[in-house]
């Protein structure tokens, strides 16, 4: 940072353009932000253990799918895919969550309740 002040007075003092001014600036900044800023692509975990091969052709349907409904808002084949994919979804999450307790309650073993969902409704 310390250079980019010492050319810009420098600049200053030779009456440079205001175009090459900026131009100077800019690139100098952007120069010590790819230098001095980190920057890393973070990429979300969509290994979800209880997503089959056909749930995730569902997502991808259902993607395909919105892209044209937003485009044209015609909402109706869109809604009707995803009102089809709920269900199964819901289904699969909550058997997979059924499945890691009963496995654990038959082998006497707390450490797979610590890794479950919690259900998003209360049973009474």
């Amino acid at each position: 940072m310390a250079k980019i002040c010492v050319e810009i007075d420098q600049m200053e003092k030779d009456q440079t353009d205001i175009n090459t001014f900026w131009e100077t600036f800019k690139r100098k900044l952007k120069a010590d932000i790819d230098e001095n800023i980190p920057s890393k692509i973070f990429k979300r975990n969509n290994n979800l253990p209880w997503m089959t091969k056909s749930l995730r052709r569902m997502v991808r349907r259902k993607v395909r799918l919105h892209r044209p409904s937003r485009k044209s808002k015609q909402w109706i084949e869109y809604k009707k895919h995803q009102k089809e994919c709920k269900k199964p979804f819901h289904k699969a999450e909550a058997q997979y969550a059924n499945n890691i307790i009963t496995e654990g309650l038959e082998k006497n073993d707390l450490k797979p309740f610590g890794g479950t969902p919690r259900p998003k409704n209360k049973t009474i």
